[in-house]
């Protein structure tokens, strides 16, 4: 009697047990959610040929009574102007096309109206659409809409950290804001009003890593590990409402079509030099760290079809190279800057009109391919 009383009294303790050993809620840490790489991949383009870019003209911040200390984020709207923001002072600024100041305005701060990022790891992030700036204040998880005059027209708080924050805004042709939101392995597009509008599966060859997987990522809660793989995403909308997808671990495109929601991927982006020099600067980086292949994104804000990555440097001339892919992932160009003698780096942010526009040593330069 004793015995059974013992095991009526042990049963549901066993029971109640398994269920917390075998419940994948509890589980998740000790069973990474995606990790894995690709160990030996493999080049699927060939650079042909190497264009270069020179330098059209470039500006150094210095307008008499004005200053940009620190530009970044740059753009160009449909007259050809130059829209940017000073990380040192969160101010916002408008140049023409010869990189003369039209106006700046905004202030630092928490007020209505005002922007709250700075410097290099929380800065604001521009978008210009329909003739208005999006700027995407990556402290505040807002995102503050003004005029070209900089007249502040409305503010759109998104506040949730599953969703991208570090990234220029995503805005349709209609003028609606867009953010890419990732809980596990689902990304979802939503609205301003926080209602679902699309999305995607991330499968698991997107966060297969090229040659090695950093050690960071063994053992870390799943939720939060979504939050991390997804500031390994890229994109950029395009004239057309097409988002371009790069994600960086593994240099695979994804193409999410905003007017008619759908989304196709799996389109390797690994021409041969780039992967070639990708594998030699990974061996110099210890095996918690992670360097991607392709670091920027940008597009052409003259057309559609095709989009730009910045590889860091060429393995044959140690120089700046961009390559132009269309939206089926083939290889269109290749084009690079020379680097100057102290080292320094042109980081590109757009396109337009044959023109590239970038930042060297907080330094404004427009560049225009050789012919």
């Amino acid at each position: 009697m004793n015995n059974c009383k013992g095991l009526t009294y042990l049963i549901p303790r066993i029971i109640a047990l398994l269920i917390f050993i075998l419940n994948p809620m509890f589980i998740q840490c000790e069973k990474p959610w995606i990790l894995g790489s690709e160990t030996s991949p493999k080049f699927n383009c060939i650079e042909k040929e190497y264009i270069q870019l020179t330098e059209a003209r470039s500006c150094n911040g210095n307008f008499g009574n004005e200053f940009i200390f620190d530009p970044w984020s740059l753009c160009v709207d449909s007259n050809g102007d130059i829209v940017g923001i000073d990380r040192l002072s969160s101010k916002i600024f408008i140049l023409d096309k010869e990189l003369r100041l039209i106006r700046s305005f905004g202030k630092r701060g928490n007020a209505e109206g005002e922007l709250s990022g700075y410097g290099y790891g929380e800065p604001v992030y521009l978008q210009v659409k329909n003739d208005l700036i999006y700027a995407n204040d990556s402290v505040a998880q807002k995102v503050l809409v003004f005029d070209k005059k900089g007249r502040h027209k409305r503010s759109i708080k998104y506040g949730d950290w599953q969703v991208k924050a570090h990234c220029r805004p995503i805005v349709n042709n209609k003028g609606e804001l867009l953010f890419l939101r990732m809980a596990k392995d689902e990304a979802s597009i939503i609205n301003e009003k926080k209602q679902l509008v699309g999305g995607f599966k991330a499968n698991e060859e997107y966060y297969h890593y090229l040659f090695k997987a950093p050690g960071y990522l063994t053992g870390i809660n799943d939720n939060f590990k979504s939050s991390l793989l997804l500031q390994e995403i890229m994109h950029e909308n395009t004239l057309d409402d097409k988002l371009v997808i790069v994600f960086k671990p593994s240099a695979t495109l994804g193409i999410y079509n905003l007017a008619k929601p759908g989304f196709k991927s799996g389109m390797k982006l690994r021409p041969r030099d780039a992967l070639s020099a990708y594998e030699k600067q990974l061996k110099k980086i210890d095996n918690q760290g992670f360097k991607e292949m392709f670091f920027v994104i940008f597009i052409d804000k003259s057309e559609s079809e095709t989009f730009y990555l910045q590889f860091g440097k060429n393995i044959e001339n140690g120089d700046n190279c961009i390559y132009e892919f269309d939206l089926f992932g083939k290889l269109i160009k290749v084009l690079y800057v020379k680097n100057s003698n102290s080292g320094s780096f042109v980081r590109f942010f757009c396109k337009k009109n044959d023109f590239y526009y970038g930042i060297e040593n907080k330094n404004i330069k427009v560049f225009k391919e050789v012919k």
